[in-house]
Order: structure tokens, then C-alpha cells, then sequence
């Protein structure tokens, strides 16, 4: 009854919130608590950071159970390629369960101004399904930036919902949010991130990660999330073209959830 009781509390929260609020993609992306929009080495690209889609063929899959809860699972599958010499991503993500889901489809590019200063678009499909209540859709639109200001420090910066989208049913609002972020390295092994937050009507959120390398092939990620003062780790796995990752994210109040990824290059 507990867990049914945390599992309705997660959904009327979310629909009260104009939904949509961005859960993160990818093992990675949660062992480092969100943070890395400007890091090189993170997954899913097409949600992370769009200007990141260089175009090399990747495949990424992902799940997550939030909260040990059996009925709040999410997953995602992401692809990268390249289509008539422009760099493109393909992502699906699901959030929920068969009484509330929430479905996000997002195509991503990438153009490279120079060497180090890209720029990305997004263009994301939102999908609403409520038990008894019907659906609801709407399209949002997202840029972003990536500068390599030098070896060690990389800058990001994204605007996601910039078109102020509305769900067709509801006229509700999915909310525009910001993100800025700064990747250093001080030394090739170690990788310093930090990332704030800012969604309309809510305050800055501060997210902090740390990648370390511990052996050949084998990363170590830590992070923190100051909204809710939670704290996250996981590893990677890296062999030639495949990559198996794992993380956990510790919440101060509820259970951990866990999250599993597997990324191929082609």
C-alpha cells in the first residue's frame, strides 16, 4: 500500500507540473546527477545536448526503475548517423506506467561553426497518456551550444520548450527551461562537471559530477543534486565499440533507483 500510495504522490506530482519535467537519459547521465551537458564522453546526445550529434553511427539503450517502484520504469533507445552528409539523432524515451506515461520522440542536428563551436537544434514530440483521461500531444523545440574553449574546459549551454509549447488537450503549458554547463579536465583521467538548472516558476537547481578513469576501460562517475540533495554513482564499462553502464541514484526520502545502459558503435 506504501509503495502504490509514493507511486500516485510521483504521478499527480508530475501532472501537476505541467509534466514532461526532464527525468534525464542515459546510465551515465544519472550516475553523474545530470550533469555533463558539456562533457564529450556522456550518452545520448539527442537528449543531452544536441550539438553534441556528430554523426558518428552509435546505438544507445537505456533503463531505469525509479524509486524501487515495479510500476515506474523508464527506458529509452537513441541512434546517431549520418544522412546526406549532416549529422542526425533519433531518441525515443518512456516514462511511466500503463495508468499515466509520458512518451518524448526527438530529432536532433548538429552544425560545427569551427573545430570547436557547435550548435544543435531539437525538434521533440511530446506524448501524454492518462488512464480514463485520454491523450494529449504538443511539439516543443530546443537549441543548445557546445565551446572547446581549450584542452581542459569545455562550456555548453541549452534552451529546451524555446516555442513555449501547450498540450492540445489542456492548453497547459510544458514548461521552458535552461541549462549551462562547464566540463574541465585537469588532468586526462579526471573529469570535473557542473551544470545549473533553471526551469520557469522554479528555482536555480546545481548539479555536480566527477568521471574519473580508475583503470583502462573502466570509469567511475559521482555526483550531486542540490533541489533534493541527492547523490548519485555509477560505472562504465568501455571494450572496443561497446560500452555497459550502470548508476544509482540515492534520494534522501525515497528509495534509490537504479538505471542500466549499453551503448554500440557501429
Amino acid at each position: 500500500m506504501i509503495k502504490i500510495f509514493l507511486l500516485l504522490i510521483t504521478i499527480l506530482f508530475s501532472a501537476a507540473n505541467a509534466s514532461f519535467e526532464k527525468q534525464g537519459v542515459g546510465a551515465s547521465n544519472i550516475g553523474l546527477s545530470l550533469s555533463g551537458i558539456a562533457s564529450r564522453n556522456t550518452d545520448f546526445s539527442t537528449f543531452t545536448n544536441p550539438a553534441l550529434v556528430d554523426g558518428t553511427p552509435v546505438v544507445d539503450l537505456f533503463y531505469r526503475n525509479h524509486f524501487g517502484l515495479k510500476e515506474l520504469n523508464q527506458i529509452a533507445l537513441n541512434s546517431e548517423f549520418t544522412l546526406l552528409q549532416q549529422a542526425l539523432g533519433l531518441g525515443i524515451m518512456r516514462y511511466g506506467n500503463k495508468l499515466y506515461s509520458e512518451t518524448e520522440i526527438s530529432l536532433a542536428t548538429s552544425i560545427h561553426l569551427d573545430p570547436a563551436f557547435y550548435l544543435g537544434l531539437s525538434i521533440d514530440g511530446y506524448f501524454l497518456q492518462i488512464e480514463n483521461y485520454g491523450n494529449a500531444f504538443s511539439i516543443g523545440i530546443g537549441i543548445s551550444m557546445f565551446y572547446q574553449l581549450n584542452k581542459q574546459i569545455r562550456i555548453a549551454g541549452i534552451i529546451n520548450n524555446i516555442n513555449e509549447p501547450e498540450m492540445s488537450s489542456s492548453n497547459e503549458k510544458i514548461p521552458v527551461s535552461g541549462i549551462l554547463g562547464l566540463s574541465y579536465s585537469p588532468i586526462p583521467d579526471l573529469e570535473i562537471l557542473m551544470d545549473s538548472y533553471k526551469e520557469e516558476s522554479h528555482d536555480f537547481a546545481y548539479r555536480v559530477g566527477t568521471r574519473i578513469k580508475v583503470l583502462s576501460g573502466i570509469n567511475l562517475l559521482a555526483g550531486f543534486k542540490n533541489n533534493i540533495n541527492s547523490f548519485s554513482v555509477g560505472l562504465e564499462f568501455n571494450q572496443n565499440s561497446y560500452a555497459i553502464k550502470y548508476s544509482v541514484d540515492i534520494h534522501p526520502v525515497l528509495n534509490a533507483s537504479h538505471a542500466i545502459g549499453f551503448r554500440y558503435v557501429i
